[in-house]
């Protein structure tokens, strides 16, 4: 038995997530690396605004649980329905929903221990940017879409094994040693990720499980889409996910210094343990700075 996680409904007007076997898999793994980099930020954020504003002593190397805690909607199944067929000879034509047996599966499998759910439920009732940072991190551990059980305990498991070791090189070890977003990091997961899923699909091809094959070649498709690229010329081509997480780091780290503005007396600096960008900052934005959690340079 799994531990309990903390669960909440989906909302009902939001739309179901469909489409094609290799489509819904691709964004499925476009969700899951961007969603893996968002908690992972949030998280190291509200540490630091805890340990600065509040003299904790939290770090994300230790309050990042290796499985998820949290579960916004549930699967279901339904007996009349047709089983997935991972052996199907055309899976280029199998949709991704209506199936017997559907799980809600994470787009982020790493989780939030129970000590520091304690001090952010705590601080939440008087500080309203820790109740903002609270939700944020919950619901990016939370978020999940149906997709069929053969999948989400398949080919979404060698993700799943691929964020917890990432999780540890990011934080854990000297390994990556740039700040949480970076181009750097980003190859890492990709790397770690691709090696997992070509393990599952050379086991899947051994036993001519087509489909689960077609769904892993969606999610490298998927994964292909976030990479950073190089030109001829040495120029970086940033994917569509690092300028996704640059609006969103920028946003946070505005929020954070903006509330911060009313306060009339606050630390000099801000507590954070040995995760710093390899330079100086310089002209710093506030208390807080995006060059703590971003590095977009080669």
């Amino acid at each position: 038995m799994g531990k309990e996680r903390t669960k909440k409904d989906r909302i009902r007007t939001t739309p179901l997530l469909g489409g094609t076997l290799h489509n819904a898999s691709a964004d499925h793994a476009y969700e899951r690396i961007r969603h893996c980099f968002l908690f992972c930020f949030y998280v190291e954020i509200t540490c630091d605004y805890l340990n600065t504003l509040y003299g904790t002593t939290h770090d994300p190397a230790t309050v990042i649980a290796d499985s998820a805690t949290h579960q916004i909607d549930e699967g279901y199944k339904n007996l009349k329905a047709d089983e997935f067929d991972k052996s199907s000879n055309a899976p280029q034509d199998l949709s991704i929903t209506g199936y017997s047996k559907m799980d809600a599966a994470h787009f982020n499998n790493l989780g939030l221990n129970s000590a520091f759910v304690g001090t952010l439920t705590k601080y939440a009732k008087t500080d309203p940017m820790v109740a903002r940072l609270k939700e944020y991190c919950e619901t990016t551990c939370g978020n999940t879409r149906l997709m069929p059980k053969a999948i989400n305990i398949g080919p979404d498991k060698a993700v799943d094994s691929a964020q917890t070791d990432f999780k540890k090189l990011l934080f854990a070890s000297k390994v990556i040693g740039s700040p949480c977003v970076s181009i750097k990091s980003i190859s890492s997961y990709i790397r770690l990720v691709t090696i997992r899923l070509s393990i599952y699909k050379a086991r899947y091809k051994q036993k001519n499980q087509h489909a689960l094959v077609a769904a892993i070649r969606g999610y490298k498709h998927g994964f292909a889409r976030a990479e950073v690229t190089t030109t001829s010329t040495g120029a970086s081509q940033h994917g569509s996910l690092l300028r996704t997480l640059r609006d969103e780091i920028e946003w946070v780290v505005r929020e954070v210094n903006d509330h911060l503005s009313q306060f009339t007396s606050l630390p000099s600096t801000i507590a954070r343990t040995e995760r710093m960008p390899g330079s100086p900052l310089k002209d710093p934005q506030g208390l807080f700075d995006t060059r703590y959690y971003l590095d977009d340079s080669l």
